[in-house]
């Protein structure tokens, strides 16, 4: 094979790498575009969370008041498991 035919052969490679990558990217773009709302919906932001009320009667039951903690707390840190899995 000659020396100026492997070298055209080598840029041709790097040409249609560079078109190709070209247009894989450019073709990314066109699909990630946000889709619209339905109809009858609009977006008003976080002015309608303002309107959320929260219920505080399942704190203010009497049965979470007598919960208690059962055990250490907090929990102490160590190895999980047994050291040695094929000991009794």
């Amino acid at each position: 094979m000659d020396k100026s035919q492997s070298r055209l052969i080598l840029y041709l490679i790097i040409l249609v790498g560079l078109v190709g990558g070209y247009l894989y990217n450019a073709g990314l773009d066109r699909t990630a575009d946000v889709p619209s709302l339905p109809s009858g919906v609009t977006a008003v932001g976080l002015q309608s969370l303002a309107s959320i009320k929260i219920s505080y009667t399942a704190i203010e039951d009497i049965q979470f008041n007598t919960l208690r903690i059962f055990g250490e707390f907090p929990v102490p840190t160590s190895a999980p498991g047994k050291p040695d899995i094929f000991g009794p």
